[in-house]
């Protein structure tokens, strides 16, 4: 298994921690993960994995477990924007983009609006369901797949609450509710992977077909038996999907930026 390195690097007024896998010589692709509502840590089963063929990117974005910005971001845009912002400053391009849950909106936003340096987009769990649009639709899901996802997943969101708090979180719950990703995938043009666990109430088959058909050139694919965070709990079978789709991209040129 690759080993994890992680770093701290300051851009712009946001002091980052990133986590780091496989190794970023040799014309290796570079993918970029981004976590929920939580910090990256519950993307590391999934990271290791693909770390065996690529460099894989997964910083916690600001508020989110040890990264810390100048002030707490409150809309899609401004996550977007700093995650632009790490991206020139810090990735060889161009970059694949792993998207969970909440991190699918800020993954189709930076798509949107830098899609030079954006080569392919893995949704996983996407969020918000146009059809449960607000807090009063939406916790129902969310407790519904609680019983179904992995004991050991509330340890790690409780890790990232303990250097979070909940407000942060609470923020960007609140930033993903007021999104249209429908609206904002229509102008993507990468190749595009979009993938749930069978037991997902949070992003049910429906949604995921809504943003296909949204889409230029998109696929869906299921885990079975398995919840919303399928990166944690499946890690095996969704590193198949994502390593098979992103493909070799070794022969890429890449370009610092």
């Amino acid at each position: 298994m690759s080993e994890c390195r992680e770093r701290r690097v300051t851009v712009g007024a946001t002091r980052w921690k990133i986590r780091e896998l496989g190794d970023p010589g040799g014309g290796r692709p570079t993918v970029v993960m981004v976590a929920g509502l939580g910090s990256g840590e519950y993307l590391l089963p999934h990271a290791v994995r693909l770390a065996a063929t690529r460099c894989v990117l997964l910083p916690d974005m600001p508020g989110f477990g040890r990264t810390r910005g100048p002030r707490r971001l409150r809309s899609i845009e401004e996550f977007r924007d700093a995650l632009v912002e790490l991206l020139d400053a810090q990735v060889p391009r161009p970059v694949d983009l792993i998207g969970n849950s909440f991190g699918t909106q800020i993954v189709i936003a930076v798509a949107a609006r830098r899609p030079e340096i954006v080569r392919r987009v893995v949704l996983i769990g996407p969020t918000f369901d146009v059809a449960a649009r607000s807090v009063r639709r939406m916790v129902p899901r969310w407790l519904k797949i609680t019983p179904k996802e992995p004991p050991a997943l509330a340890l790690s969101l409780a890790r990232s609450y303990a250097q979070c708090g909940v407000r942060t979180p609470a923020l960007a719950f609140r930033a993903g509710l007021r999104d249209a990703p429908e609206e904002r995938i229509a102008k993507l043009r990468h190749p595009i992977l979009l993938v749930r666990g069978t037991e997902d109430r949070i992003a049910p088959r429906e949604w995921l077909e809504t943003l296909r058909d949204r889409t230029h050139d998109a696929q869906i694919a299921e885990v079975p038996e398995v919840a919303h965070t399928v990166d944690f709990a499946a890690p095996d079978e969704i590193a198949k999907l994502t390593t098979r789709f992103l493909g070799d991209a070794v022969g890429a040129r890449m370009t610092r930026p």
